[in-house]
């Protein structure tokens, strides 16, 4: 008691503010004695206390950097050197640390931010034994409950190719795309996206779909987008094909190489008319635009006497040829006119 303080005592119990005189931090003991007007003491009694002004500290973070769900997960560490934690605070907000209730301290603690989709801040306080509280830290999550948009579309409308560009357009936070035949997005594999792609037509004539599904780094889906394009691979089919030869010839013949002929296709794409003397159409004779022939001239390439054939096809405007319709033809200039006739492809032939 060389260092001591002392105080009035006028019985019963009271409480006493004393200074601890050793202010490094640790275990302290105090001692106490009694004494009476005569310097008759009792004592000492005694008792200890841990002095701790050292704050605790601590880390947060949160488990993956994007969610698509406000449930999230906390990694918490927390350390006092002195008195110990006593319990942790959580919040949404920084001004929330002073109101929230506590928690004891866990590892991983599971945690619910609030609003709605952006990035997130979480803060963290702990507080040890002796009531210091550490610094406040806090950590940040992207909430992301909504999927990504884009679109699909080729620019082709009608084409006779079955391999065909796409283009796709999709929002930043895009990671993977699924395309798939038809309008529904059923089928396909998830690969990383891309701005342009070959697609794959089926070999069916009309209108097919294709369509596309986009997902971002959490899963989050986008809504089912579609396009679609029309195959076109055949030409127009003739509607019909007469020859006539000089005017007094019978049907089938003619006097002279020049000849006429009528013919029409009536396919809404027809674009042109060619003519040719050979069925692969190697050597075009004759060609126009327009898919209606009425008395159009035409001179054989072989001007001596015999039989010939003559063939007309129509293309579209994508440049698909149609099915070839031909007629023979027999040339005899000198002399009598001979009766003969032949069928030929798919025109009737003339009865003789």
């Amino acid at each position: 008691f060389s260092s001591k303080q002392s105080y009035s005592y006028a019985g019963g119990s009271l409480p006493v503010t004393y200074t601890i005189q050793n202010t490094a931090d640790g275990i302290k003991t105090i001692y106490a004695r009694y004494c009476d007007a005569a310097n008759n003491c009792v004592g000492p009694f005694s008792d200890t206390i841990v002095l701790d002004t050292v704050a605790p500290s601590g880390t947060i973070s949160v488990v993956g950097s994007v969610s698509a769900v406000p449930v999230i997960t906390l990694n918490l560490t927390a350390a006092d050197t002195g008195s110990g934690v006593q319990h942790i605070l959580l919040a949404n907000s920084q001004a929330g640390l002073d109101t929230t209730s506590s928690t004891t301290f866990e590892a991983t603690k599971i945690w619910t931010v609030t609003g709605g989709d952006g990035t997130k801040t979480i803060w963290y306080r702990i507080i040890d034994q002796a009531g210091n509280g550490s610094a406040d830290a806090s950590a940040t999550v992207i909430l992301d409950t909504e999927g990504p948009v884009g679109n699909i579309f080729s620019s082709l409308v009608v084409t006779n190719q079955t391999l065909i560009p796409v283009d796709l357009s999709y929002s930043a936070d895009t990671e993977q795309m699924k395309m798939s035949v038809g309008a529904a997005c059923a089928g396909g594999s998830w690969v990383g996206v891309t701005d342009a792609t070959f697609w794959n037509l089926s070999g069916v004539q009309g209108r097919q779909y294709f369509s596309v599904r986009f997902r971002d780094v959490v899963n989050n889906e986008s809504a089912c987008l579609a396009s679609s394009v029309t195959l076109d691979t055949a030409g127009p089919v003739p509607d019909s094909l007469v020859l006539a030869g000089n005017g007094t010839a019978q049907p089938g013949y003619t006097n002279t190489p020049n000849i006429t002929i009528d013919s029409s296709a009536g396919a809404a794409d027809c674009d042109r008319w060619q003519i040719a003397e050979d069925t692969g159409f190697i050597n075009v004779t004759a060609s126009g635009i327009g898919c209606s022939l009425s008395s159009q001239a035409y001179t054989l390439l072989n001007s001596a006497d015999g039989d010939y054939d003559v063939y007309i096809r129509y293309v579209d405007n994508l440049g698909n040829p149609g099915p070839v319709s031909g007629r023979w033809w027999f040339c005899h200039r000198p002399g009598p006119i001979y009766q003969r006739c032949r069928c030929h492809l798919d025109i009737d032939c003339q009865r003789c």
